[in-house]
C-alpha cells in the first residue's frame, strides 16, 4: 500500500533504464515536473521525448555504475532480470526504485494526475491497474473546472505577498485564515454562477438501509459518490458517509424521541436551499425513505420548488430486521400469508384510536410494529383487549441488522414481565404472529455486541492461491490478424518455438494443477509448455469466443463492410452479439461458468498453490474481468499477448493482478 506523497522534482537527479513505451512514459511525466532526466537502454523506441535536449540518453547495457548520482530510479526494461538487478542494486544504495512490471518490489509510483493551477489531484491503484487508473483520471477531469484553479492562482498570489510581509506573523497567519474561508466558500456556498443562470442541483432521497452499511443499494452508493452535501438522520449508519462521501459536506437532522435538532419544515428548507445553491445533494434516510419516514413530505416540497430531485428506495427495516433476527414476516409453514405494517406514532405525537387497534388485532396473521418500544404495554393491552390470544408469540429486536442487535422473545402474556425489557436500547421493531415461532430453526446472524467497522473492501481470506493465465503462441501466418474462434487453427513454427520457451517460466512448471481449452492451438502450447503432463483437465466452456461471420476475417475487413458491428464490438456492449455466433453476454456468462469450475478445483489445493490455465486471448480478458472486478468496458486496455503468462492470487472469488504479461522468456526468438 503506498502512501500518496507530493515531490518536489526540479532540478532533481533521476534514472531511467529502459527505452520502451513505459519507459518514454515515464520520462514525460518526470520532465514535465522539471526532473534532471539520465536514461540508459541498449535501444530507443521512436518517441519524441528522446529527442529531447534535456535528457541525458545513453544506448547501452546497464550496470550498477549508472546509479551515480540518481536520488529516483524507474527500472523499466523488458527484462524482468535486468529489473531485479536493478532493484537489487539500489537497495544496495539507498536510492527509491520503481519496477514498473513487479508492483510489489516498488519505493514509489507514478500516480495518476490532475492539476489545476496549484490545485493537484493524484489517483492510484497501488501500480496494479495503470489502465484502470487513467480511466478513473479522466471521468474525474470534469469535477474540478477553471474556477478551482483561478482561485488556487490566486492563493499562491496571497502567499508570496505574504511571505514578503515584515516578520509580521499574526498578519500571515490571518490571510492564511482567511484563504481556507475562501477555499471552503467555494467549495460549499460559492455557485454564484449557477444561481445567476437559474440552475440549480438536484436532491437524492437515498434510503440507507436498516443499519448494516451494506444492504444500502448500488445505485443509493453511486448518489453518495457524487453528492456535495448529505443531510442525515440518526438511523443512517455514519460509516456509509465515511466510506462513500468522505468530502462532502455533512448536516445532521437527527429526530429521536425526546429530542428533534430540527423539525420537518427546517429539513425541507435545508434541502432546498442548498439545492439552489447548485450542489447535488443526498437526503440519506434509514431504511426507506417512503415507508414510515418523511420522504413524502420532502419530494412535495422540491416539486413546488422547481427543483429536480429522485427517489432510490431503500431495504426497509420493515423486512430486513426481521430477516437478521430469523424470522420470516410471511411463511405458509406458519399460517401466515399476509402482514400489516404499522406506525405508533402520528404527526404531533398523537397516538392512535381504539377504531384502528381493533382494525390492527383484527388483521393480518402478522404485525410489524414500528416506533413502537415505549408504546410496548399499550399495544399488547389493546391487541389482548381486541381479541389477540394472550399465548400469541411476539419478538422485540433491538439495533436490528447490527452487530449490537439484541432480541427478547415471548408471548403477549410474558412479554411486560420480562426482566431484560428495561435494557433494551432503541430504536426496536416488534413482530407479533405464528412466525416468530420459526427463529429457533432460522438463527444465522451471530451478533458480537461489539462495535465493528464495515468496509468495502473485506479483509481476504487467508488462503490464497496463484492463478497462471496462459495465453496460446501464435498461429500460422495466414490467420494472424484474423478472428479465429471456433476455428481450429494450428501453431506456426514460429509458435511452437513461443511455445517451448514457455517451459523455462519456473512458477509454470510448478504448477500443482493444468487446466486447458479443447482448442488445438492451445493443447499444443501445452505441450510444448509443459511435456511432462499428459493429461490437463479440458475446461469446454474455456474455448474462444464464436466469431460468428466474422472467422477468417480482419478487424480492418469488418469495419469496413460493417461498422456499425464493429463499433459496438469495440464499446463492448453487453448485447452485442456477432452475426450468427455468440453474443457477448452469453460469452461473458459462459466464462462465470467456467471460473466458478475453475475456483472450485484450485479450493481443493493448499494455500499457495500454483494453478495454470492455457486459453485464447478474449477468454483470458473475460476470466481476468471476472475475478478482479473490471468493468467490460475496459477489456480492451488490457493487452495479453501470445505466449504470455498472467499472474494473479486469487483469495476465494476475488483475485489481485501480480503481473500483465511475463514474455521475458520470448527473449532471443526471432
Amino acid at each position: 500500500m503506498f502512501l500518496p506523497i507530493g515531490l518536489n522534482l526540479e532540478g532533481r537527479s533521476c534514472l531511467i533504464v529502459g527505452g520502451g513505451s513505459i519507459a518514454a512514459h515515464k520520462a514525460h511525466i518526470l520532465r514535465a515536473h522539471g526532473a534532471r532526466l539520465r536514461v540508459v537502454a541498449q535501444a530507443f523506441n521512436q518517441d519524441e521525448i528522446w529527442q529531447d535536449q534535456g535528457i541525458a540518453c545513453l544506448c547501452a547495457a546497464y550496470t550498477a555504475a549508472h546509479l551515480e548520482d540518481a536520488q529516483f530510479v524507474i527500472a523499466a526494461t523488458n527484462a524482468a532480470t535486468v529489473n531485479e538487478e536493478i532493484v537489487r542494486d539500489c537497495r544496495a544504495s539507498h536510492r527509491l526504485v520503481q519496477r514498473v512490471d513487479k508492483p510489489s518490489d516498488c519505493d514509489w509510483i507514478l500516480s495518476a494526475t490532475i492539476r489545476r493551477g496549484a490545485f493537484t489531484a493524484a489517483f492510484s491503484t497501488d501500480g496494479l491497474f495503470p489502465a484502470l487508473t487513467a480511466r478513473i483520471r479522466k471521468s474525474a477531469e470534469h469535477i474540478f473546472g477553471d474556477d478551482l484553479a483561478r482561485l488556487c492562482e490566486e492563493a499562491r498570489t496571497l502567499r508570496m505577498a505574504d511571505e514578503k510581509a515584515a516578520g509580521d506573523m499574526h498578519a500571515r497567519n490571518l490571510s492564511l485564515q482567511q484563504l481556507a474561508q475562501q477555499l471552503d466558500e467555494h467549495w460549499y456556498l460559492h455557485h454564484e454562477d449557477k444561481r445567476t443562470a437559474g440552475e440549480f442541483g438536484k436532491v437524492y432521497l437515498v434510503g440507507a438501509g436498516p443499519g448494516d452499511p451494506g444492504l444500502i443499494t448500488v445505485k443509493g452508493v453511486a448518489c453518495l459518490r457524487k453528492a456535495t452535501v448529505v443531510v442525515h438522520d440518526a438511523l443512517a449508519n455514519p460509516q456509509l458517509l465515511d466510506l462513500h462521501c468522505a468530502g462532502a459536506l455533512r448536516i445532521d437532522v437527527s429526530k429521536r424521541k425526546g429530542r428533534c435538532m430540527h423539525m420537518q419544515p427546517e429539513i425541507n428548507q435545508i434541502l432546498v436551499e442548498w439545492a439552489k445553491k447548485g450542489h447535488t445533494v443526498v437526503r440519506l434516510k434509514g431504511g426507506d425513505p417512503m415507508i414510515f419516514g418523511r420522504g413524502g413530505e420532502e419530494a412535495r416540497t422540491l416539486m413546488a420548488e422547481g427543483i429536480d430531485f429522485e427517489i432510490v428506495p431503500g431495504v426497509s427495516s420493515l423486512s430486513a430486521v426481521p430477516a437478521y433476527a430469523g424470522i420470516p414476516i410471511t411463511d405458509r409453514e406458519y399460517s401466515a400469508a399476509s402482514v400489516g405494517f404499522y406506525s405508533l406514532h402520528r404527526r404531533a405525537g398523537a397516538g392512535l384510536e381504539d377504531e384502528e387497534w381493533r382494525r390492527i388485532a383484527d388483521g393480518p396473521e402478522t404485525l410489524v410494529l414500528f416506533m413502537g418500544m415505549t408504546l410496548l404495554a399499550q399495544a399488547v393491552d389493546k391487541l389482548k383487549q381486541y381479541g389477540r390470544p394472550g399465548s400469541t408469540p411476539i419478538a422485540l429486536i433491538s439495533q436490528g441488522t447490527l452487530h449490537e442487535q439484541q432480541q427478547i422473545v415471548a408471548t403477549l402474556d410474558s412479554i411486560l414481565a420480562h426482566e431484560e425489557l428495561a435494557k433494551l436500547p432503541g430504536p426496536g421493531l416488534i413482530v407479533i404472529g405464528n412466525v416468530v415461532n420459526a427463529r429457533d430453526k432460522m438463527q444465522w446472524f451471530k451478533p458480537n455486541h461489539q462495535a465493528t467497522t464495515f468496509s468495502i473492501a473485506q479483509a481476504e481470506p487467508a488462503k490464497a492461491r496463484e492463478i497462471l493465465l496462459v495465453r496460446h503462441a501464435e498461429v500460422a501466418p495466414e490467420n494472424q490478424g484474423r478472428y479465429l474462434g471456433v476455428t481450429d487453427a494450428p501453431l506456426s513454427e514460429h509458435g511452437l518455438k513461443q511455445a517451448a520457451a514457455l517451459a523455462s517460466v519456473a512458477s509454470l512448471q510448478d504448477a500443482q494443477m493444468v487446466f486447458s481449452s479443447p482448442m488445438l492451438r492451445v493443447r499444443q502450447t501445452l505441450s510444448a509448455a509443459m511435456p511432462a503432463i499428459n493429461h490437463p483437465v479440458t475446461i469446454d466452456d474455456l474455448h474462444e469466443i464464436n466469431f460468428g461471420t466474422w472467422e477468417n476475417h480482419t478487424f480492418a475487413d469488418v469495419a469496413t463492410h460493417d461498422p456499425a458491428h464493429a463499433n459496438e464490438w469495440i464499446k463492448l456492449h453487453g448485447g452485442f452479439a456477432f452475426p450468427q455466433g455468440e453474443s457477448i453476454e452469453g460469452f461473458q456468462q459462459r466464462v462465470a461458468h467456467a471460473a466458478e469450475e475453475l475456483m472450485q478445483h484450485a479450493a481443493k489445493l493448499p494455500e499457495g498453490a500454483k494453478v495454470a490455465i492455457f486459453a485464447h486471448g478474449v477468454t483470458l480478458r473475460f476470466l481476468l474481468a471476472y475475478w478482479i472486478g473490471l468493468p467490460l468496458q475496459t477489456l480492451f486496455s488490457i493487452d495479453v499477448a501470445y505466449a504470455s503468462v498472467t499472474t494473479l492470487r486469487l483469495y476465494g472469488k476475488r483475485g489481485i493482478l501480480q503481473c500483465l504479461n511475463n514474455t521475458t522468456h520470448l527473449q532471443g526468438i526471432q
